[in-house]
């Protein structure tokens, strides 16, 4: 828009509707930031002349407001009732569909309901160009729910709409939804392959800010994977690009991706650094959501490091904020924390309710079940209760199995080990407190024998489940060779030394250690 189109006074809904239009187009495309100063001094110079572009602007207001996450202000701006000229118009559908958007943000599900049923209501009644939006805002708020089925098919729907009045736009967000419904469906692979057609769409379009979030999506797709370099990369592009364009919440949000992904690379001082200055940022947006990720993520810094009261602050932090209703979606996170933080504390009462809650919770997805399945092994281990251990872990270490199993790419289920590698590494750590080194090492060997099985076979996924354990004592007798067999894992490592006679078992530093040391014996000479 031209620069003394900005300045002139608007006096006519041409003039109105061309600053509207330049106004939404910097939002989809460019920068919320600059759209809301633009929707701001729009909004001044108009001066309550003309009612309806009054309001167009205000829900417009209202929709870049949300872009930002900031829920509170869209609903002080859309407080008041709409007159009585404009409620036939598709200003209403707008103005609810805004208002059921910001209570979904809020995470206050039952208003959202009733303001976008009423928003579909009238758009179906009247206004059907609005359809494809209302849709997507309603499968959104179905997903969070956790009414799956119910989400995918407003999705659907809403991209058979988009693609047949050819609004590109809704299209590319309808994919983006697809995939996220997915993620939260624990379809991680499928996820992936819808995000990455929404992400070719979005970027053809020039669709700044929903890119940013498809990337996000993508980050949180491959580290559920166990792809964690992949993961760290596209957290980090989308929350840059979150920032780039304004969404405040969003890069706020993606950051804590980051996060996790440094937690799980064991980067524990980067974790730590960014899960704190993204706290920072989540209190000043008042996000709840994004606070307590970064208070588990902080939690479980502190945790793996060994600094158990500052573990329990940040845990009993988030649980306060979730208790009092403020966010719903970081609750089994949180708990699978208190359990592992009442474990080490030896309250094991505690922690056997804490892991429980999460089993007995709404469907929880296969990673919450095999931590609280495997924190429930540990438990009874401290218990002295070791036949109920092993049944608990082989019972998670079952899940994870049945999840990779589910997997269709093959580069991809490859990867997923890496999400639950920590529970095998605990049953190995069990089998060698209770001086079995042996089945410990047919463990480790059965787990790498499957991997690799996976990666040679032409039929991967159906050999995943039925790899034969090799016999290494065998082996080595057949090559008269000794045979090392390392273990790395993130309380303690292993080796084994297999002679044809015997078989040695060796307890070694964590793998955090290990990889630190080996770069310089890399470089050494000797």
């Amino acid at each position: 828009m031209a620069a003394e189109s900005c300045s002139r006074r608007p006096n006519s809904p041409a003039d109105l509707r061309t600053i509207h239009d330049q106004i939404l187009w910097t939002l989809r495309h460019d920068d919320a930031d600059k759209a809301l100063k633009d929707v701001n001094g729009a909004l001044a110079r108009l001066a309550g002349e003309n009612l309806e572009w009054t309001w167009r602007l205000k829900v417009l207001k209202a929709q870049i407001l949300l872009y930002k996450s900031n829920y509170q202000e869209a609903l002080s701006v859309l407080r008041e009732p709409l007159p009585a000229s404009l409620v036939s118009t598709d200003i209403a559908v707008r103005k609810a569909m805004m208002e059921g958007i910001a209570h979904r943000q809020a995470q206050q599900f039952a208003e959202s309901e009733r303001n976008l049923g009423e928003a579909e209501q009238l758009a179906r009644a009247s206004h059907p160009q609005l359809l494809p939006d209302v849709l997507n805002a309603r499968g959104a708020l179905e997903v969070d729910e956790k009414k799956f089925h119910a989400g995918e098919t407003s999705f659907e729907e809403a991209l058979t709409l988009a693609r047949r009045e050819g609004d590109r736009d809704a299209e590319a967000g309808a994919l983006n939804n697809l995939a996220r419904v997915a993620i939260s469906q624990a379809h991680f692979d499928e996820a992936v392959d819808r995000a990455n057609v929404a992400l070719q769409l979005s970027r053809s379009l020039g669709l700044q800010p929903l890119t940013a979030t498809i990337l996000g999506n993508l980050g949180w797709s491959y580290s559920e994977l166990g792809d964690f370099y992949n993961g760290l990369e596209y957290f980090k592009e989308g929350a840059e690009r979150s920032q780039k364009s304004g969404l405040s919440g969003y890069s706020a949000y993606w950051f804590t991706g980051v996060a996790n992904s440094y937690l799980a690379l064991h980067e524990y001082g980067l974790a730590e650094d960014l899960a704190r200055s993204t706290l920072d940022r989540a209190d000043a947006l008042k996000n709840a959501q994004t606070t307590t990720e970064c208070l588990n993520t902080l939690a479980e810094v502190m945790l793996r490091t060994h600094r158990l009261s500052e573990a329990k602050r940040y845990n009993q932090e988030a649980l306060k904020i979730e208790d009092s209703g403020s966010d719903t979606f970081g609750v089994a996170d949180s708990l699978i924390l208190a359990g592992h933080i009442a474990a080490a504390e030896k309250r094991f009462g505690d922690a056997d309710r804490f892991f429980h809650r999460v089993l007995s919770g709404p469907s929880p997805d296969a990673p919450l079940r095999w931590q609280a399945e495997a924190g429930l092994a540990g438990v009874r281990d401290g218990e002295k209760k070791p036949m109920e251990a092993e049944r608990l872990y082989l019972q998670a270490i079952d899940t994870i199995e049945k999840a990779r199993h589910s997997i269709d790419h093959d580069e991809l289920r490859l990867s997923f080990l890496s999400s639950g590698i920590a529970v095998y590494g605990e049953y190995i750590d069990f089998l060698i407190r209770h001086g079995r080194p042996a089945d410990a090492l047919r463990q480790a060997e059965l787990s790498r024998a499957r991997t690799l099985g996976e990666g040679l076979s032409s039929n991967a996924k159906a050999t995943s489940r039925a790899i034969p354990s090799a016999q290494p004592q065998q082996l080595a007798q057949q090559l008269h060779a000794t045979l090392l067999f390392y273990w790395l894992g993130e309380k303690q490592s292993y080796l084994w030394v297999i002679t044809p006679a015997r078989t040695t078992s060796f307890t070694l530093p964590p793998a955090s250690e290990i990889d630190r040391l080996v770069p310089g014996l890399q470089a050494c000479d000797c």
